[in-house]
């Protein structure tokens, strides 16, 4: 199964990529480093810090999504 989700929308304009390395990641140690939408609502909009961006380990890090309708 295939979806697609809203986050991909922020990521480029006009094939441009764009990098959201703003608010907590306007740092000069990120200056080199995309910082895709995702990941930039993720840890500033939501329930991370940048702090556990840096402290977590990708492979047991997972995002659990329920719809209801």
């Amino acid at each position: 199964m295939v979806g697609h989700n809203g986050f991909d929308l922020m990521n480029d304009y006009d094939d441009t990529p764009l990098n959201w390395n703003i608010n907590e990641f306007a740092r000069p140690e990120l200056d080199r480093h995309y910082i895709c939408y995702m990941m930039h609502w993720y840890f500033h909009e939501g329930f991370y810090s940048l702090q556990d961006a840096v402290a977590m380990d990708p492979e047991q890090f997972r995002i659990y999504t329920k719809i209801y309708n």
